[in-house]
């Protein structure tokens, strides 16, 4: 893993100073301010704007929405541990598509912003690091989906903090700071996340 970002490391420091993720930082230094600072992420609504812009809040009803604030306003999902209790609160929400699917990407975003600390599970994460699959299981059992959904997630946490500790992924991260302004309020996991983003994102855009 350590290689493949070596790989592409300057294509990414590239990728993370265009203006597009520049502006990426931005939104997200914004929402974790805002929330940080104890803004009513319920009712405030430039609050929800610029987080359903930065975190591409797609296939989800307005029901979702106001289920998703309010649990992201009681602040209490902030370890991985919560993955489960989270999830169950989002049990029987519909998304747009009419189906049952909990949101897995979008609960690990709530425990993120809550826990900067924390890792994002999505498609390009999942991909990097090789996790499990989610499966499409929307019919199955509430609790298997639900330990299927924390395991994948646990395996996430493990191999992104082992990342983490590496001093060459130290590095990398240190140098991306002192390339862009504000970035220091952002955590090492969430640095570790962007990285991810524009390494895999242009692998694919190459392969194409």
């Amino acid at each position: 893993l350590i290689q493949k970002i070596e790989r592409n490391f300057e294509k990414i420091k590239k990728d993370l100073q265009s203006k597009i993720k520049r502006r990426d930082f931005e939104r997200y230094s914004i929402i974790k301010e805002k929330y940080n600072g104890g803004v009513n992420v319920e009712n405030e609504r430039e609050f929800q704007k610029t987080y359903k812009k930065f975190y591409v809040m797609r296939f989800v009803t307005s029901e979702y929405i106001t289920k998703y604030f309010n649990l992201l306003n009681t602040k209490k999902f902030n370890t991985q541990n919560q993955l489960g209790d989270l999830l169950n609160e989002m049990n029987g929400v519909l998304d747009s598509r009419g189906q049952n699917s909990m949101q897995f990407v979008f609960a690990t975003k709530i425990l993120h912003t809550t826990n900067s600390s924390l890792p994002i599970y999505d498609s390009f994460v999942s991909g990097f690091f090789r996790l499990e699959a989610v499966p499409n299981d929307v019919n199955l059992d509430i609790k298997y989906r639900i330990e299927t959904r924390k395991r994948i997630y646990d395996e996430l946490v493990k191999k992104s903090n082992s990342l983490l500790s590496k001093d060459k992924i130290k590095k990398y991260i240190k140098e991306i700071r002192i390339i862009l302004d504000g970035a220091d309020s952002i955590s090492d996991a969430k640095m570790l996340d962007f990285i991810i983003l524009s390494c895999e994102d242009g692998l694919n855009r190459n392969s194409k």
